[in-house]
């Protein structure tokens, strides 16, 4: 305990970077599909009435508890309670939350890289036309003709038919969505990557990343 008192710790350059760091922890990948999805599902309006008072008094508490307690000791989840040693139980299982929340985001971040990195062509999107080889022979990208109307026919769009079999690879019977994905394991390799090149080094490397942000 007395070595580790007296190890100097890296702070953050500048109060912004802190404060960055606390909206980036707050405002995350969920906030954009996840929360817009459950609010649609569970009543659209009426959602925000437990979900504001939830936050209020469940939520706000514990992340203000959480960032305290990182202020006032200085370390990680886990070292944090070095003082209550019979409480240290909660830094393992906050550890093991985060890692296991970490795997479905990062893929997440990868689906976004994939279409990041798709979209460097001179010809047309691939989800924008028909006549790849996942596409089936019902894939339009204009629709059926009903009555001098357009009617789109979800599974029929080249778009869908493009996250479906060509990124998720949903066994629906189409021969192609049989190979592996590994254009999607490319794809969240880079991501994992990159964070951890961000976050490694602690506030030193993310620091940097928030100031060229700032800057």
């Amino acid at each position: 305990m007395k070595k580790r008192s007296e190890k100097q710790h890296t702070g953050w350059a500048k109060p912004t970077e802190f404060i960055l760091s606390l909206l980036g922890y707050v405002i995350g990948a969920g906030n954009l599909w996840r929360f817009s999805y459950l609010c649609f599902k569970n009543g659209g309006g009426a959602f925000l009435i437990p979900y504001v008072i939830s936050a209020c008094f469940i939520t706000l508490p514990l992340y203000m508890f959480e960032v305290g307690l990182g202020q006032l000791t200085q370390y990680g989840r886990v070292a944090a309670w070095d003082r209550l040693p019979i409480m240290k139980g909660i830094g393992y299982g906050a550890l093991f939350i985060t890692v296991f929340c970490m795997i479905p985001f990062m893929w997440a971040i990868g689906w976004g890289v994939l279409y990041l990195a798709l979209s460097f062509t001179t010809g047309p999107l691939p989800w924008t036309t028909g006549d790849n080889e996942w596409n089936t022979e019902s894939c339009s990208a204009l629709g059926v003709n009903i009555t001098n109307e357009i009617v789109f026919l979800q599974d029929s769009l080249p778009q869908v038919q493009f996250w479906r079999n060509y990124v998720l690879r949903l066994p629906n019977g189409n021969p192609y969505n049989k190979n592996f994905n590994w254009q999607m394991l490319l794809a969240s390799l880079a991501a994992f990557v990159t964070i951890f090149a961000v976050t490694v080094r602690g506030v030193k490397s993310s620091g940097k990343v928030l100031s060229s942000e700032i800057a």
